[in-house]
């Protein structure tokens, strides 16, 4: 079933969005980024420039650099990094702080921007999970290892309208950088993850009119012979 929603939303993403599944990034105009961002520059820096810096801070193996560098090279041309974007990340000390600089300020445009039900927003988060498990399985042959509680911690029927507000600092941390997974619009459901590393368990849980009854919908991951094998279960009922 989850499988299933899956392709129902990618379709209606690759239909809002012109065929991309995320935003391309805007300017980092975040407070939170100040302490990154160099004070003078006189020229944009090149992709280039900003690939072979984050590639200097990060820990993809020596066997795996050149295409992980392709790759996101290939990202910065295409969705294409904005200028203070870009100086963010040359500042940032490594990886995981170059995360703020995307995560500060991204929103989809208004005519794009749906609150998606439940079981949607399900589908395409889990789905991002997974994704990004199986990158770090492939970098560092193993899930990230944690036993992360219901992230945000509180209920989104206690903010108006039944939606917990877009938080870019909950997602900045571990697991869910490791995960390469955040959320930039308010949302319906929180998120757990699970493993130790050969194995993982992440949910979605909300209760989306907020009723009393919450449901839950989860995906578990294992790795056999290098083959990412998924299974999901969701609610019998409709909430």
């Amino acid at each position: 079933m989850l499988g299933d929603m899956r392709s129902v939303l990618s379709l209606l993403v690759l239909a809002a969005c012109g065929g991309a599944a995320r935003p391309s990034p805007p300017s980092a105009t975040s407070p939170r980024n100040e302490a990154h961002r160099p004070t003078t520059a006189s020229t944009t820096p090149s992709c280039a420039e900003v690939v072979d810096h984050i590639m200097a801070t990060s820990d993809v193996p020596a066997d795996r650099h050149a295409d992980e560098r392709a790759a996101r090279l290939d990202d910065c041309e295409a969705t294409a990094w904005s200028e203070e974007v870009r100086r963010c990340l040359l500042a940032a000390p490594d990886e995981s702080s170059g995360l703020v600089c995307h995560l500060a300020g991204q929103v989809l445009p208004a005519d794009v921007v749906t609150i998606l039900p439940p079981e949607l927003e399900a589908a395409f988060n889990l789905d991002v999970i997974a994704a990004g498990a199986r990158e770090h399985f492939d970098l560092h042959g193993s899930f990230p290892i944690s036993a992360t509680p219901l992230t945000p911690t509180t209920s989104c029927c206690s903010f108006a309208d039944g939606l917990c507000p877009a938080d870019g600092n909950l997602w900045a941390a571990a697991p869910w950088a490791d995960l390469r997974f955040w959320i930039l619009d308010a949302h319906r459901l929180r998120y757990s993850y699970q493993s130790d590393g050969t194995r993982f368990v992440a949910t979605a849980t909300g209760d989306g009119d907020c009723d009393g009854v919450a449901v839950t919908y989860a995906l578990e991951g294992n790795i056999a012979n290098g083959v990412l094998t998924l299974s999901g279960t969701s609610p019998r009922h409709e909430d």
